[in-house]
Parts: structure tokens; sequence; C-alpha cells
């Protein structure tokens, strides 16, 4: 295990520079995990999406740039070696390849989440990524409270009302109150808040043509779950996160304090 705790882009370019060639963002993350360059805890509930979004940040402005083939990347120093490995039109990759990373619309879901839980959770949104491969299991819990994004309320399988929210788990707790207070009993949310280890909000965000309907596509597919599609939503892979309870999401807290 490593005796100090890297900063993502310090991590990314130890990792790029052992492997000392090409490589996809998720096996960037994998290999952070498995060097044990920073803690599980500090990994983060989703950190290939992580290490998507650093690797084009100024930190790493420079340092690392793309091959061209969506998803890989490698050092500049490597690459300036080795310039069969640069795309034949760099500008255009390198922009479309940007608005790929950036464009991820929808970074986190729940699917019929019960609202008896929710209210007994004092009216927060408590998650867990089960979905996301054996290296995410024991991570903490997420809290979606006070994330933007959109939402629905359900009776039953029945969509009966849809919103959007600045804070989700404010206007859930305003439908417990409020005229649909009998109308619903589970609900589905869908963040478009970025989440890191920090958990901070990813600013001036660019969106492709391409994501946008890839977005589209899958919120109609997760939401109606038409039979004849046999695939999840392309924008919701790995994403969809499962509902715990207060007790469950401080158990984790501590735990992954205590693993520290």
């Amino acid at each position: 295990m490593a005796t100090k705790k890297m900063s993502w882009d310090e991590a990314i370019i130890q990792v790029l520079t052992e492997n000392g060639g090409v490589m996809h963002y998720r096996d960037i993350a994998d290999a952070i995990a498995e060097k044990g360059l920073r803690t599980q805890e500090d990994m983060g509930a989703t950190p290939a999406n992580t290490v998507n979004v650093i690797l084009h940040s100024d930190k790493l402005k420079g340092k690392v740039a793309s091959t061209g083939e969506r998803g890989k990347y490698v050092l500049t120093s490597i690459l300036q070696q080795n310039p069969i490995l640069a795309p034949a039109t760099p500008s255009e990759d390198d922009e479309d390849d940007e608005g790929d990373v950036r464009d991820a619309m929808i970074s986190a879901f729940g699917r019929f989440w019960d609202r008896a839980i929710f209210e007994k959770n004092e009216s927060r949104l408590y998650g867990i990524n089960f979905l996301a491969g054996p290296k995410n299991n024991n991570i903490s819990g997420v809290d979606f409270s006070e994330h933007p994004g959109i939402y629905m309320l359900h009776k039953g399988y029945q969509v009966i009302y849809v919103g959007q929210a600045t804070h989700l788990c404010e206007r859930l707790n305003y439908h417990t109150t409020k005229d649909l207070r009998n109308r619903w009993d589970n609900f589905s949310w869908f963040s478009i808040k970025d989440i890191s280890n920090d958990n901070e909000e990813c600013k001036d965000r660019l969106f492709s043509d391409a994501s946008l309907l890839d977005t589209l596509e899958a919120l109609l597919i997760e939401t109606l779950g038409p039979e004849r599609n046999k695939k999840a939503g392309n924008e919701f892979i790995d994403k969809e996160f499962e509902q715990i309870t207060q007790a469950e999401y401080y158990k984790r807290l501590a735990q992954g304090k205590r693993k520290k």
C-alpha cells in the first residue's frame, strides 16, 4: 500500500509512467486501486468516471494526451517519442474526446426507491453502487440529497409525476406534504452532478449530440422498460445505485474511516 495518499493527477501520472504506453481510463482507475495509490474510500463511488474527468483537468494539461481512440490516453512525453500513436487530426479528435468525457449527462441514478425508507432516513437519499464491479462493493455509501437532477414519482410501477430539482431531497420532501402526498409510494431519480472524491459539481460542462441522444434513449429505456429493448441505456452502464438506510450509510462511513 502507498505510504502517502496521492492526488488523482499524481496517481494517474504514476500509472501511465509505469505502464509506458496507452491505457483506457477504466484501466487507469483499476491500476490506481490495485497499486493502493489511493485508499478504497478515497477512490469514490465511481473511480473510472473521476479519472475520466481528471484526465481533462488543467492539472494534467500538457502532461497527458488522447490517442484519438475513444477513452484511451498516453503521457505526452511518450506520444512525442512515438508519433504513430497520435491521431490523424489531433485538434478535432481531442475536442470530440473531451466533449465525450464531459458529456456524461447522467452521473448516477436510482430506480423505484422506497418512499417509506426515504422518510425513515429523515428525507435523505443514501445509496450504494453494487453494479460497478467487485472493487466497488465495499465503498462507503453516497448521499445524493443535494444533487440536482430529474425525478419521477411512482404509484407501484406507474409514473404519476415527473419533475426537476436543484436539490433532489428538498423537492421529494415537498411532495410528501403537498397535493401529491397520498398519490405515490416510490420514486426514481437521475443525478447530473459528477461524483468524485470531493463530490464537487463539474462546471462549464459540454454535451455532444451523441451524448444527448444516448441520455434521452437511456432515460426512456430505464423508466419505461420496453419489452423489446434487451440492453440498458448507453449512458447508464454501472451508474445505478441501490437505496440503503441511514444506519447502513453511517456504518459504512465509519468503516471507511477506520480503514484509513
